[in-house]
This record gives structure tokens, C-alpha cells and sequence, in this order.
């Protein structure tokens, strides 16, 4: 197994508050030819994002998948597909973070270069973080 950022990260969803309507879901891996500017994190680049609008994504429950095969991350909000990566665009010096078993992590980020990228509004805390459930499936083969 190789550690972060070699690991690779699927975000299956990430919200930011200055950017309310906006949902994203993101992959990355690791890319030794092309860092982007988080070499903190070591050489790392976002693979693949696409954003879809809601209207108030946090005024209720929304349900957020990805379907994870050996061809393809296809990622849903509401039921709906509005992203697909290609599994192989991962391929590199003949790893694939993609083609290997990843955590799953239910993370409450605040702040960061990006969360924080317009500085965080004291005014809005406290805030909760609500999930109602979490359900992993496996095709049989």
C-alpha cells in the first residue's frame, strides 16, 4: 500500500460555504511529472472535478454515490450521474491508486486553501454536520 497522496482520494462529495448552491465531486491522485501548487501534501493534482448546482444543498437531506468499478468513478447527487473519470487516466509508473481498496472517510473540513480560501464567518458557527446513513455495496462476481 502506498501512503497519501500515492493512495489516492475520491471525494464523493465536498461542499464549500462561500460557494452555497455548488456540490463537487473530485478525484485525485498522485502525478510525480505535474504538482499544482499542494506539494505540502507532496506531488499531488486533481485528476478530475465536476460541479453540479443545487438549489440549498444544506437546508435538507440529499443522498451522494459513486459508483466505483474497474473502468470508471461515476459519481451521483439525488439519484443523477453528473460526473464519470476513467479509471485509466490514473495509470502511473504502472500503479493505479483506483484499482486498489481506499478509507472511507466522512469528513467535517473548515478552513483549508480552499474552505478557507475567503476566510471562515465566526458568525455562523455552531453548525451541525448530519448524515443520516452511510451503506457500502459489492457486486458479486
Amino acid at each position: 500500500a502506498h501512503p497519501y497522496p500515492k493512495c489516492g482520494e475520491i471525494d464523493i462529495m465536498e461542499h464549500v460555504g462561500h460557494e452555497p448552491p455548488n456540490i463537487y465531486a473530485t478525484a485525485h491522485w498522485w502525478n510525480p511529472k505535474k504538482p499544482n501548487g499542494l506539494e505540502s501534501a507532496g506531488m499531488y493534482t486533481n485528476w478530475a472535478w465536476h460541479d453540479v448546482h443545487a438549489p440549498s444543498p444544506a437546508n435538507g437531506f440529499h443522498t451522494y454515490a459513486l459508483e466505483w468499478d474497474e473502468e470508471k468513478l461515476e459519481f451521483f447527487f439525488d439519484g443523477h450521474p453528473y460526473h464519470r473519470v476513467d479509471v485509466a487516466r490514473a495509470e502511473q509508473e504502472g500503479y493505479n491508486p483506483f484499482k486498489h481498496p481506499h478509507y472511507l472517510i466522512l469528513n467535517f473540513a473548515i478552513g483549508g486553501n480552499w474552505g478557507g480560501k475567503k476566510g471562515i464567518e465566526d458568525a455562523a458557527f455552531p453548525q451541525s454536520y448530519l448524515i443520516d446513513w452511510v451503506r457500502l455495496y459489492q457486486r458479486r462476481k
